[in-house]
């Protein structure tokens, strides 16, 4: 089953942006569970950054794969939807999403075309690890999946997706205004149009009017729909089932006339359940739709191509396409899945055999002059290490510190230096070089950590 689990809160005060706080959230959230054989994450946002991040540096998850989605990078989002770049969090979100893509294991892209864009505008994709998956679809949309050979008489245009600015709901308008403005009476007749969707939930998301005016996306429809001669209506309250209900209930045409898109559900939904649409030919889209006919359906994001196309369906009916990939994509996921469970399971078997062997001594080394601040700190700081302690030693040597507060200091630390076996080694001022020779003379440790120079010049 699949368990939803909502990102705990935490008294940490993160002064950084949301998203980079998010980040390290999930990272914290993630670290502190037992072993997950594959995560999956979104490109968008960064939301893999620190997570990734203490993989690469080996801090955690050794034994998990991580599977980043290409569906909608940030600064792919924002220029396709005609926003400016102006502020320091779109060159935040596009590092943490560039490194993110870097750092995966294994990136899935539900179309060529956003791996393309990826690698043209400079993103570090790894091919090799890279695979193309389609989208998996509900269980119910596949329930419903038919094939349709007959021709469809249109009564109704439905523009069928989120009334955005990408989505195209400004191009939508401007095809209504062809149709109005071109005398297409006869076209038109009997025919009626519906705008069935969602509206933005930004309320940053609004349309300019003649004059400069910004309007929410409904009034922007209903100032624009002066012009038109024809009945129309807005249906904005329903669930995703119950607008395709209404979209397959009979001689309706869905309109997905987006600006730009990756690979989008809509179209891919309205393929496999047989109901009739027209779809701009941008991005990905062209991948999701049968070869034999996409020349049918598919025309260019511009008003007067997408009318013509449109007066055509009118006048002759069309018969919807097929779509290209097959319905039951969830197997291919269910194999390539198995593939990672035994990959991950082999590699945890692998680090339980490396387990079993005894961690090895360590030897710190740290030299320090006349600085018993920095020289606590230090001390502090490898005590706090997970490594075992036990495998830790420190040597310490004092290169002829003059401070009464540094030699006070020294004194302490020699006996509690005594107590631990560790080292502690004295000699006149003649500079961290062989203040570290001496020391390591003395180191008895498989590894040698040289620490800081504690030296306040």
């Amino acid at each position: 089953g699949i368990r939803l689990v909502p990102l705990p809160h935490t008294p940490i005060v993160y002064d950084v942006p949301d998203d980079v706080a998010i980040s390290h959230r999930t990272y914290v959230w993630l670290s502190q569970q037992q072993w997950f054989d594959a995560v999956h994450f979104p490109d968008r946002r960064g939301r893999a950054y620190f997570t990734l991040t203490a993989k690469k540096q080996n801090i955690a998850f050794m034994h998990t794969y991580f599977i980043v989605h290409c569906i909608a990078p940030h600064i792919w989002h924002k220029t396709n939807s005609l926003q400016t770049l102006d502020t320091i969090h779109d060159l935040i979100m596009d590092h943490l999403e560039r490194q993110s893509i870097k750092m995966a294991d294994y990136v899935i892209s539900p179309s060529e075309y956003m791996l393309k864009w990826m690698e043209d505008n400079g993103w570090p994709l790894n091919r090799e690890r890279t695979a193309i998956h389609p989208n998996l679809l509900p269980a119910w949309v596949q329930r419903r999946a038919r094939v349709l050979n007959e021709e469809v008489v249109v009564l109704e245009l439905v523009f069928f997706t989120r009334f955005e600015l990408r989505k195209g709901i400004v191009l939508f308008c401007d095809l209504l205004d062809q149709l109005a403005l071109r005398g297409d009476k006869k076209d038109m007749e009997g025919v009626k149009v519906t705008f069935l969707g969602q509206l933005p939930d930004s309320i940053d998301e609004k349309l300019t009017m003649k004059g400069g005016v910004r309007v929410r996306t409904d009034e922007y429809i209903k100032q624009r729909a002066k012009k038109w001669k024809f009945p129309w209506q807005i249906l904005k309250d329903m669930d995703t089932q119950a607008r395709f209900d209404y979209l397959a209930g009979g001689n309706r045409l869905a309109v997905l006339p987006s600006l730009m898109e990756n690979s989008a559900y809509t179209v891919l939904e309205c393929l496999v359940m047989g109901i009739p649409l027209v779809a701009s030919d941008v991005g990905g889209t062209s991948e999701l739709v049968h070869p034999d006919d996409a020349g049918r359906i598919l025309t260019e994001p511009t008003p007067k191509p997408l009318a013509k196309r449109i007066r055509e369906i009118l006048r002759e009916g069309l018969r919807p396409a097929r779509p290209r990939v097959f319905v039951n994509v969830d197997k291919t996921w269910v194999v390539w899945h198995h593939m990672l469970m035994n990959q991950a399971k082999a590699s945890s078997t692998a680090m339980a055999t490396l387990q079993q062997y005894e961690e090895p001594l360590v030897s710190v080394i740290i030299v320090t002059y006349n600085n018993p601040g920095f020289l606590k700190q230090a001390l502090q700081s490898i005590s706090e290490q997970e490594y075992a302690q036990s495998k830790i030693e420190v040597v310490l040597v004092d290169d002829g510190s003059t401070l009464p507060e540094a030699q006070a200091y020294l004194k302490v630390l020699s006996e509690e230096f005594e107590r631990k076996g560790w080292t502690y080694r004295q000699q006149d001022n003649r500079g961290p070089g062989a203040a570290r020779n001496l020391g390591a003379g003395f180191a008895k440790g498989e590894f040698i950590m040289w620490g800081l120079e504690l030296n306040p010049k």
